[in-house]
Parts: structure tokens; C-alpha cells; sequence
């Protein structure tokens, strides 16, 4: 998949002062308890701050999920490109 590519090449470039991982899928980047079940090994599995999504409308799918059903948080706006591509979801879990 394209979008699993262009995670791969995202995590490869990495940002200064950043733990970047993926792709990942959501339930080990925001959910502790799927970890260990999967095995997973990373240093923000189940509590990533940022999720990454292909393109605008995967990013409201994923907002939506976070905030009506889930009962998360997330940002006002997220951050990416004003076309097609990756954007940026900043969110906080509630505890």
C-alpha cells in the first residue's frame, strides 16, 4: 500500500527530537493493553502523542473515532498539506 510506504519512508527521515514509528496501527500506537497481546516492541506503542494519517479524510475518521466514540481529545486543526497527503493528528487520551 502507498500509504504504508510513505510510513516507512517518514520514519526512515526521521525529525530531530522526535520518536517516530511506523506504520503502526491505531490499537498499538494508543491502546497499552493490545501491546503485550501482539508483542509489539517500541518505545511509544500504546502512547503515541501524534498520529499520522494518509490524506484529510482518514484524519476526520480518525478524529471522530477519538473524540465521539472513544471519548479522547484532540486538537482544533491538525497539521498537513492543504491538497493530498500525510496529516498530523495531535491528541491526548483521557485518563
Amino acid at each position: 500500500m502507498k500509504e504504508t510506504v510513505e510510513a516507512a519512508e517518514i520514519k526512515e527521515e526521521g525529525v530531530e527530537g522526535c520518536i517516530i514509528e511506523g506504520p503502526i496501527s491505531y490499537d498499538l500506537a494508543m491502546d497499552p493493553a493490545s501491546v503485550p497481546i501482539k508483542g509489539y516492541v517500541s518505545p511509544v506503542a500504546g502512547d503515541a502523542d501524534l498520529l499520522v494519517v494518509p490524506d484529510i479524510v482518514s484524519g476526520n475518521i480518525a478524529a471522530k473515532t477519538i473524540t465521539v466514540i472513544g471519548g479522547g481529545r484532540t486538537r482544533r486543526r491538525g497539521t498537513g498539506s492543504k491538497g493530498s497527503g500525510p496529516v498530523g493528528i495531535p491528541c491526548s487520551k483521557c485518563r
